[in-house]
């Protein structure tokens, strides 16, 4: 499916089209996840259109970008040749041998010259946008990208290069609001309709991902100097991007099956499934496989590497992933370590190497010792070395550092609560609440904890703050537990009365909770010893008789039951519910109950 861009001020931004490089400025925090997607213009590359250049041309054509006196100076066109006054053209580069084509480079690098100054007076957005493209760097960059890489390059047909060359200069000449790259487009789609070529589906490919990325992100809004608003901000438009980011895949594609070896397609086609991945989670697999492809066609890098090793770690192939960014590691500058060195502390510690990823993490954490991610990072290690105490401190240290999440603060709080210090247990899961992303079922989880304890008075002071703080956005099942909760509190304080009127508000909210009714049925059972009616006897039967109706609850419901008799002596009706209990769920406990309950059958026949 082919989208075509109507021209809307400000869609296109004044970036050029033939510059690559990486997508993100990955933190690799959340590296399990996926780094989110942040559209960004695309940066410099050295390799942009391949050339129909002469072979033989390069080197004094390398000579020239880097500074060295060229053979020839004197016959090199001025700054206007590119303008139509007898200049040679790329096409006599292609037919005309070595000396033809220097010239034409040296044509091309003042052509470039040319645009750049040309867009200085187009206004200030042209200036403000372009600058970079009126630059020596550029300049030497542009004229660089038509060197030829014939083994990773498809060859430029002659009759293409000067229609290729005229496409570029509209997309150069682009100032973001004149919709040159929209024509550029269609230039492009029209003479790959006639003479199809790989380097048309790339240069395609390039302009369907820029549109997509300023449809994704939208653009801000134009103010003065005072503030007023010179052009309204427009959104962005997901899915219109979904299907431009789309069109941009299929053209790289079309560029691989015209040439397998096309590397910049290859890795134009990697950076996109790893972006896509963002939302897309299936995409790292495709990632994974275009960026091995990268890295085999010759571009070892730093980025290609550490790319992978996010691909793979979102596929669980935390041992490659490690291997990949131990590469990217090798690669990298000093100031570009710290990622890298993340992912792999994360890859070790997928692969429960945890003493490896707490050392490696010490590491992070001399370097710059106020980040609590890191912090956390090394505390899950330390758990997964079963080093409670250091655990503890690191989620300490990041909580004081002000990055605790909902996770770490009830990790937190789960220490607290084994080590018998509930006081500090409910401070931290009280404190877990106030994060974004707070639920209710690690705080009710903590109070099952404390009631195991016996911490009443925190228990009851946590489930204050838990129905305090969701209120009416408790679910039914978290109410239920909530007030099962309570009635366990009620009934060690001796509110037996509480602890009924509880339960039965659960099962009037929910008839088929069994759980409820066996707590219910074991109340009542309790309530009724020493009293002479048997009112409340045969109510908890028929509960204990209800929950065993349900599958889940069927073994459990019949050994209480059971327990019920024994109590009230009929030991001879107690034997065949304990039987189907055993039948059921096999346990040592129910077993031995069976052997005395039997005993005190045959000597009660005597």
């Amino acid at each position: 499916m082919s989208i075509q861009y109507t021209h809307t001020p400000r869609r296109f931004a004044p970036t050029a089209l033939l510059l690559s490089g990486s997508l993100f400025g990955t933190a690799l925090s959340g590296c399990a996840q996926g780094p989110p997607p942040q559209p960004e213009p695309l940066e410099s590359s050295r390799r942009a259109l391949p050339s129909a250049f002469e072979k033989g041309a390069n080197a004094r054509l390398e000579s020239h970008l880097n500074g060295e006196p060229a053979e020839h100076d004197e016959a090199m066109p001025a700054a206007s040749a590119g303008s139509g006054h007898g200049a040679p053209t790329p096409i006599d580069a292609a037919m005309g041998g070595d000396d033809a084509a220097e010239r034409a480079a040296e044509a091309i690098v003042a052509r470039a010259r040319t645009v750049a100054d040309a867009g200085a007076s187009e206004g200030p957005s042209a200036a403000n946008g372009d600058s970079y493209f009126r630059t020596q760097e550029f300049q030497r960059d542009f004229a660089r990208s038509f060197l030829s890489k014939s083994e990773v390059e498809p060859d430029v047909d002659p009759d293409d290069v000067e229609q290729l060359q005229g496409i570029i200069e509209l997309i150069l000449e682009d100032d973001g609001e004149n919709g040159k790259k929209a024509r550029a487009l269609k230039k492009l789609e029209r003479a790959n309709s006639k003479n199809p070529g790989p380097q048309f589906d790339f240069l395609i490919g390039q302009l369907h991902y820029e549109a997509a990325s300023q449809l994704a992100a939208g653009v801000d809004a134009v103010t003065d100097a005072e503030g007023k608003v010179l052009a309204e901000a427009i959104p962005g438009d997901p899915e219109a991007a979904r299907v431009a980011f789309g069109d941009s895949l299929t053209a790289f594609d079309k560029a691989i099956d015209r040439f397998p070896a096309f590397l910049r397609a290859w890795e134009k086609k990697a950076l996109l499934h790893f972006r896509l991945a963002a939302e897309e989670p299936g995409q790292f697999a495709m990632a994974s496989e275009a960026f091995r492809e990268v890295l085999r066609l010759g571009q070892v890098d730093e980025n290609t590497y550490g790319f992978l090793g996010i691909s793979l770690m979102n596929q669980e192939l935390y041992l490659k992933a490690e291997t990949a960014f131990r590469n990217a590691l090798m690669l990298s500058s000093p100031e570009d370590e710290t990622k890298w060195r993340l992912g792999l502390a994360n890859a070790l510690f997928r692969q429960n190497r945890y003493a490896d990823a707490s050392a490696l993490t010490q590491t992070l954490i001399n370097a710059d010792s106020s980040n609590a991610g890191y912090w956390m990072l090394q505390g899950n290690a330390f758990l997964g070395m079963n080093e409670i105490d250091r655990a503890a401190e690191n989620f300490r240290i990041a909580d004081q550092l002000g990055g605790s999440t909902f996770g770490s603060l009830n990790l937190l709080a789960d220490i607290y609560t084994n080590e018998g210090l509930a006081d500090l247990a409910v401070d931290s899961y009280l404190k877990a609440l106030t994060k974004g992303d707070a639920n209710p079922s690690r705080g009710l989880r903590g109070a099952r904890l404390l009631v195991r304890n016996g911490d009443l008075k925190s228990v009851k002071r946590l489930l204050s703050g838990l129905q305090g703080h969701f209120g009416a956005g408790l679910g039914d099942a978290q109410l239920a537990e909530l007030r099962k909760l309570q009635s366990q509190v009620a009934v060690r304080e001796g509110d037996g009365e509480t602890e009924i009127a509880l339960l039965r508000q659960i099962i009037a909210d929910d008839p088929m909770d069994g759980d409820a009714m066996i707590l219910l049925g074991e109340a009542l059972s309790r309530a009724t010893e020493g009293e002479a009616t048997g009112e409340r006897v045969a109510e908890a039967i028929q509960l204990f008789e209800t929950a065993s109706a349900i599958e889940e609850f069927e073994a459990k419901g019949k050994l209480k039951h059971a327990q019920l008799l024994v109590r009230q002596k009929d030991y001879v009706a107690a034997i065949p519910l304990l039987k189907s209990s055993l039948q059921i769920e096999d346990k040592e406990s129910v077993r031995n109950f069976l052997g005395g309950v039997e005993k005190a059958a045959q000597r009660a026949k005597r």
